[in-house]
């Protein structure tokens, strides 16, 4: 009997832990279970943290921080199956993104840390990975490609635009027919909001945005941060840590008060947002917001206010944990793979073509 059941695996750009579900395809929509989540331990979060950057003996130290990737996404995924009482006989594959370190389109190229074989070995389960880069090799951005997800998911009867905020933000936009019309990404989303957060508050994030709602946003750094030519260039376009980062902030900062740098960070991810909702030609409509981001409360409303009268709601809404779409886009792409399907998302990324997506290693037989 054929399986239906997939896993994905995400660690996003906020570098803050692992995300880890079971989605089964035999219904449609697919039934996305609930979240496994795992925060990662300090001494791999700075290692992950630290590779970010060029420095000494990357190369060693990168492949040392894949192997802990797939130790450490291994025990999520056994919580994870035993919490579901999923066997891993029943899984017939893993959709593993691995941990961006660095992402260069324009060069050619892209890195996600990831071991998959260790991983396929460990769980006793095919593990397919490294997804973006036959999208770039087809001279696309490899990125966003969680939009091919989002027409599965949420195509309806109306307009819609679908918001994913994590580390960096992006948009789906989908016409009254479902069909993806443009996806890209947006710019920043939380990851230079928690790294603020932790440099001042001594905490992982600003919970809720109440630290940056306690402050008013500076307009002229705000002007200075939309200078990027980033938010000018047109779709497709993807970004990351190489153009938004914690060195291109204090350029930008200089000695203004880090309270009022962080409201005027989240008013940046909301403009930035809130402008590629409006962006859409489509009348009417509404926008999803989903992601960790969307459980930034002082974020979300002020999205919501920017692009009103354009009704913004949370997936929440629509019965989907925030984090949860993510780590089942990954689900998803690897039942593509598996079957040796093409992943629908050039008209997305700029990709020449669709192709299929991503490497496959298999779990040796017990």
């Amino acid at each position: 009997m054929e399986k239906s059941i997939y896993a994905g695996i995400m660690t996003g750009t906020s570098i803050d832990g692992i995300d880890a579900l079971a989605v089964d395809f035999a219904s449609q929509p697919p039934a996305i279970g609930k979240l496994c989540q795992a925060p990662f331990a300090d001494d791999l979060r700075d290692l992950l943290l630290q590779l970010q950057n060029s420095g000494a003996d990357e190369l060693a130290l990168a492949a040392d921080a894949a192997n802990r990737l797939a130790i450490a996404s291994a025990r999520t995924l056994a919580t994870l199956l035993a919490e579901q009482q999923i066997d891993a006989a029943q899984v017939a594959a893993i959709g593993l993104h691995g941990q961006t370190v660095r992402h260069n389109p324009a060069a050619g190229w892209t890195i996600q840390l990831a071991n998959g074989a260790l991983l396929a070995q460990l769980s006793g389960i095919d593990v397919v990975c490294d997804f973006r880069s036959s999208d770039i090799g087809r001279g696309g951005q490899g990125a966003p490609l969680a939009p091919a997800f989002h027409q599965l998911l949420f195509a309806g009867k109306k307009p819609r635009r679908i918001v994913n905020i994590g580390g960096m933000a992006n948009i789906t936009v989908l016409d009254g027919n479902g069909n993806g019309r443009i996806a890209y990404d947006t710019g920043p989303g939380c990851a230079l909001l928690d790294a603020m957060a932790e440099r001042h508050l001594g905490c992982r994030m600003d919970e809720n945005g109440a630290w940056a709602a306690g402050a008013s946003a500076d307009a002229d750094l705000l002007d200075r941060m939309l200078a990027h030519p980033f938010f000018a260039a047109q779709p497709p376009k993807s970004c990351g840590r190489d153009q938004f980062n914690i060195t291109w902030l204090d350029g930008l900062a200089g000695s203004l008060d880090p309270q009022t740098v962080q409201a005027t960070l989240l008013e940046l991810s909301a403009q930035s947002i809130a402008a590629a909702i409006g962006a859409a030609a489509e009348v009417g409509g509404d926008a999803i917001i989903c992601g960790g981001g969307a459980r930034n409360e002082a974020l979300v409303a002020r999205i919501s206010e920017l692009a009103h009268p354009l009704e913004t709601k949370a997936c929440r809404e629509h019965g989907y944990q925030p984090e949860c779409i993510e780590p089942a886009a990954f689900a998803y792409f690897a039942k593509l793979r598996i079957e040796e399907k093409e992943l629908p998302v050039s008209w997305a990324t700029g990709a020449k073509a669709d192709g299929c997506a991503g490497a496959v290693y298999r779990a040796a037989k017990r």
